[in-house]
């Protein structure tokens, strides 16, 4: 429950706004506003009468039957200024200047967005496709490759095409007749010269008396006699002079067996070369022909150009792949799929694609964390391990997006700042990098992948309301250079023809889209005095067409019911009753508690010092008036005036303004002659869950006049205003659920007839009463009175002239500011003189 009674038409700089009274059209006002209307009071409080505090549209003002006679309006109603930055943020092309829509809830932010980057975004071309490419260089940098509109789908069957046909004619080409003679040739030239080497060093260990032995340290000669190795024994009984020349003759042909070997493992080393050399070329001979009626297709695009090239360079060294390859030859626990796949290396990711005759794209990401706005790699198991390729790669919104428009929610991007961040640097970078692709899978076991950036090229659409906006231009220097374009959107609109005939068509709008009974002009009728209700301002109508669509199908809902063939008034009126019933169980507690005295508020009689202030209480969008009691004691001292709920910390700031404020009006009207020897507490009674804003600081200058001229104030009035220092009522927020909540407060135990409010005569403009409290004025059973000084005020519920300060400074007595004077004085004597001895 958040309490709303500070004043909502204070200046803060991101919300303000100048509302300008338009005088009204046909269904405007049969009765005028002027003061004329009204009854003014000795004390110059005007006495409002039914037509000030209520707009009542005529049906027969309106000049259709049904809406079914209505159509479409054209545009979005009352954004005309939204509209224009619209267009220059749509029709510039230049770097920073994406957009920011800035407005409430409801407002038609994102539905006018969205229509007008649409109509943009269909008359533009198609942006370029991308795809991931294996990159034969490194597996972990995926390459990006962009080719023309709608050609990364066919690219992509066009590899697998030639995957297929490289499957089948490479090991035909391995097959043929000239490759095996070609192969049987250099094998042949080199078995025969190893022969003829063997021979060699064979008959030269012969004649020296030497053969070759085989040993597990490998081939070596050995002196043999009649065949066979000599023995220990026969090479002990040589003398040493034909031992030493054994062994000379040994270690010579040693040397030249190795000599031989190592001639021989370079001839193999040249083979295997020759062979690889002739599996290239007829590998090559079978891949650059149907990769050269690829190129062809690809003139001019210099990324498939390039990559054409390292396929043609990877096929031909690892041409071994497509050479008898069929299901048998699947390790176990591979799948089909891309992981399953020995060919995944010429696979493409498409990533994006475009159709050329649609024009460019449009995505809206409603929910813009960095893993759907960036993409992802997404990852499987193999054999118990996590692996991952670039044929996993996941587009995000500004892959999708790229080359159109993103439309995104600013308090959702908010939420996570690594989102906002990135986002800021692909825009100023105008890059999109899938930075810690391993990061998101959430398993330090997969290897990441780094895959080339994209070149990002893309109009951004920040929805948000304004405070978003003031924040993050004050706070975010990067903000203001990445979104220059504001685009605000209107809360409220005039009231007057062309708009209620406007409003009437969005009506029949939204019954056309969702197929809803028709309304007739008097259910037209009762909408728009919703719409002004919610405006706040009788000369305004409400943008919020969001809770406006609502109560529309909500009141078709109960024709339906009814049986009806068309909406009535009535139904409207349920609707609305419906809606606030549904949300209005604290607001009937609260009630049912001052009904039983467990919150002691009076609402028949008059107390000094005592007086009904008003607040606004909110639960969810429920907003409901609230009255409480609000006390003041007085004595000699000089503590000045204090806020109970100040000193107890239960205030905000703009109420203990209004507090300092009531002691500069106290002393700027009495001190003028000497300081104020005055102590003063004010307190909010029964209330424990905060105090804001200033809108009781009327209230609280009356209780404090009451107990000081000892006076009574009436209880059966309640207050709202805020008083500047020189004792002007100044407007406040939420006049109307104030008086509403303190009618059914008084309603409860039955209407006296005297019982009433008192509010600012600037708030008079905002007030849209419901229509049985506008009738009970209308009867004189309830009334609404409009103060625009203290004095004023004070003379209505004290029953009292407020007097007229004369020339000596004087105010005359039986007075309120009179007998408030003799008070201060009389606690001023006393304290001069001190305490009785």
């Amino acid at each position: 429950m958040q309490c709303k009674d500070s004043l909502s038409m204070s200046l803060v700089a991101s919300t303000a706004r100048l509302r300008a009274l338009v005088p009204g059209g046909s269904c405007i006002m049969t009765t005028s506003d002027a003061s004329t209307a009204s009854d003014m009071t000795p004390g110059g409080v005007r006495k409002l009468v039914a037509t000030d505090v209520r707009w009542t549209c005529d049906p027969r003002d309106l000049s259709f039957e049904t809406t079914a006679d209505l159509t479409a309006p054209d545009a979005l109603i009352g954004q005309a200024r939204a509209e224009r930055s619209l267009e220059f943020g749509v029709d510039i092309q230049r770097k920073g200047f994406n957009i920011y829509a800035s407005g409430s809830s409801g407002t038609g932010r994102i539905s006018m967005i969205v229509e007008r980057l649409q109509r943009e975004a269909s008359d533009r071309p198609a942006p370029d496709d991308w795809c991931y490419a294996y990159n034969f260089a490194d597996k972990h940098r995926p390459k990006a490759l962009r080719l023309p509109a709608g050609q990364a789908p066919v690219f992509g069957a066009q590899m697998d095409e030639l995957v297929e046909t490289l499957r089948q004619d490479m090991p035909q080409a391995f097959e043929t007749e000239q490759y095996r003679n070609q192969r049987d040739d250099i094998t042949r030239r080199i078995e025969e010269d190893r022969r003829e080497r063997f021979r060699v060093i064979e008959q030269q260990a012969a004649e020296a008396g030497f053969g070759l032995v085989q040993s597990p340290a490998g081939l070596s000669v050995a002196p043999v006699a009649e065949g066979q190795p000599l023995s220990a024994d026969a090479l002990n009984a040589m003398s040493p002079a034909d031992r030493d020349a054994l062994q000379r003759d040994g270690k010579a042909l040693q040397d030249e067996l190795e000599l031989t070997m190592r001639a021989l493992r370079a001839l193999q080393k040249d083979a295997r070369r020759s062979l690889n050399d002739l599996s290239r070329d007829v590998a090559r001979s079978v891949a650059r022909p149907l990769l050269d009626d690829l190129r062809e297709e690809y003139v001019g695009v210099i990324d498939v150009l390039s990559y054409f090239d390292a396929v043609e360079a990877h096929v031909t060294t690892k041409h071994v792949s497509f050479l008898e390859l069929d299901d048998a030859n699947v390790a176990p626990g591979q799948k089909p799929g891309p992981m399953g796949d020995p060919f995944v290396e010429y696979r493409i990711n498409v990533l994006v694609t475009h159709q050329p005759s649609l024009g460019a794209p449009l995505v809206r990401e409603g929910h813009p964390v960095h893993l759907n706005l960036f993409g992802h790699v997404e990852a499987r198991s193999e054999l118990g391990v996590m692996v991952t390729d670039h044929t996993m790669i996941k587009p995000g919104a500004l892959h999708r997006a790229n080359g159109g428009y993103l439309v995104l929610e600013a308090e959702e991007l908010l939420q996570a700042s690594v989102s906002y961040q990135a986002l800021k640097r692909a825009l100023r970078d105008q890059l999109i990098r899938m930075d810690g692709a391993a990061r998101e899978l959430g398993r330090s076991s997969v290897a990441r992948l780094d895959p080339d950036p994209i070149e990002l090229d893309v109009k951004v659409a920040l929805v948000g309301g304004p405070e978003t906006y003031a924040m993050l231009y004050d706070f975010d220097p990067d903000f203001g250079e990445l979104f220059k374009v504001l685009a605000e959107f209107e809360t409220e609109i005039r009231r007057d023809d062309e708009n209620i005939l406007r409003y009437a068509q969005f009506i029949a709008a939204r019954c056309s889209a969702e197929g809803l009974l028709p309304f007739d002009r008097s259910a037209v009728a009762r909408v728009l005095e919703e719409a002004v209700r919610l405006a706040q301002d009788r000369s305004k109508l409400s943008t919020r067409f969001g809770d406006i669509s609502d109560i529309v199908r909500e009141a078709e809902y109960w024709a339906r019911r009814r049986g009806g063939d068309l909406v009535t008034e009535e139904d409207v009126r349920t609707s609305v009753y419906e809606r606030a019933r549904r949300s209005d169980l604290m607001e009937v507690k609260i009630r049912e508690r001052v009904s039983d005295g467990t919150v002691m508020i009076d609402v028949q009689g008059s107390e000094v010092g005592q007086v009904n202030g008003l607040s606004v209480l909110a639960i969810g969008g429920h907003e409901f008036g609230q009255a409480s009691r609000i006390t003041a004691r007085v004595f000699s001292g000089r503590d000045g005036v204090i806020s109970i709920d100040r000193e107890v910390k239960l205030s905000g700031p703009i109420h203990d303004k209004g507090a300092m404020i009531l002691a500069g009006f106290m002393n700027g009207t009495f001190g003028l002659s000497g300081p104020l020897a005055m102590s003063a507490t004010i307190a909010f009674e029964q209330m424990y869950g905060g105090v804001d804003g200033d809108s009781a600081s009327l209230a609280e200058l009356l209780v404090l006049l009451s107990a000081l001229a000892d006076y009574p104030l009436s209880q059966a009035i309640a207050v709202t205003g805020s008083v500047n220092q020189h004792g002007e009522v100044q407007a406040v927020g939420g006049v109307t659920h104030k008086i509403e909540g303190f009618y059914d407060l008084c309603a409860t135990d039955g209407l006296t007839g005297a019982q009433g409010a008192l509010i600012p005569a600037s708030n008079v403009r905002h007030l849209t009463l419901r229509w049985d409290v506008a009738q009970a004025i209308a009867e004189g059973r309830f009334h609404v009175y409009a103060a625009t000084t203290v004095a004023g005020a004070a003379e209505l519920l004290m029953g009292r002239p407020a007097g007229v300060v004369d020339t000596t400074g004087r105010f005359p007595r039986s007075t309120v500011f009179g007998e408030t004077q003799v008070r201060l004085a009389q606690f001023a004597r006393r304290w001069h003189d001190g305490p009785p001895h």
